[in-house]
């Protein structure tokens, strides 16, 4: 059974690039590849200017990253709400246990 995940979000930086992230994320073990993996899912919304990569970082409980993914918003195409989702791997060994999530300027 999947668990939720911490989620830490940057607001300032939302607010600086005049969009909104309204995130949720699910821990799960995967078996076959023997490690936890996170499931990010979300919706992004507001008006851009530019490209921007949605940045996906994955901690364990002791605060080191362990992990990175990224979702793509391309500005041409984007009509002020797009949905995303992406999965996050923990080394073997590793449990995630909060994910930072913040836009970055593509």
């Amino acid at each position: 059974m999947a668990e939720r995940v911490l989620i830490d979000k940057l607001e300032n930086l939302e607010s600086k690039h005049g969009i909104e992230i309204n995130v949720n994320a699910f821990l799960e073990y995967n078996d076959y590849s023997e490690n936890f993996e996170a499931k990010v899912i979300g919706e992004v919304f507001g008006e851009i200017d530019n490209d921007i990569k949605i940045i996906i970082s994955a901690y364990n409980d002791m605060g080191e990253i362990i992990g990175t993914g990224y979702t793509y918003i391309d500005e041409d195409s984007f009509e002020g709400i797009q949905p995303f989702s992406e999965t996050i791997d923990a080394p073997k060994g590793e449990v995630i246990s909060k994910l930072r999530i913040y836009p970055q300027k593509s």
